[in-house]
């Protein structure tokens, strides 16, 4: 965003071409990110982030083009190397946690509804707060 400010502050001179010299290495990243999605897949997979810090941050006519294209990957990444690792026991869980308990009738009509996507049900799901003395690797 301070970028955009600047191409719009500085048109002409040194600094406008900094700006651009700068743009120009922050789509060299951006298409880096498309090939190999690690970064973005670690602040989707991030707790208190998911996706919801790309839809907040990537909000100028420069950045919005990327939104599609970064959620596409994240999810071909998960497609390809996680989905068929998922436990028909995870899944269950994961349709189970955003329900209340239910009868013994309305647990027959739903017993062969389709289970969520564990990928769409983390995509979906509200950030969460991270203490600060949080260890991941513990």
């Amino acid at each position: 965003m301070h970028l955009e400010e600047q191409k719009e502050v500085h048109r002409t001179g040194y600094i406008a071409t900094s700006v651009n010299l700068a743009w120009t290495k922050l789509e060299e990243y951006y298409q880096l990110m498309d090939d190999t999605p690690a970064y973005a897949v670690a602040l989707f997979l991030h707790p208190k982030f998911r996706f919801n810090y790309f839809k907040s941050r990537w909000t100028t006519k420069t950045l919005q083009p990327y939104l599609k294209p970064t959620l596409a990957a994240i999810r071909k990444l998960y497609n390809t190397e996680y989905r068929d690792n998922v436990t028909e026991t995870t899944l269950q869980a994961l349709d189970s946690e955003n329900q209340e308990p239910e009868d013994i009738f309305t647990a027959f009509l739903n017993k062969d509804i389709q289970l969520k996507d564990e990928f769409d049900t983390y995509l979906n799901g509200p950030p969460l707060a991270v203490p600060t003395d949080f260890n991941p690797i513990q």
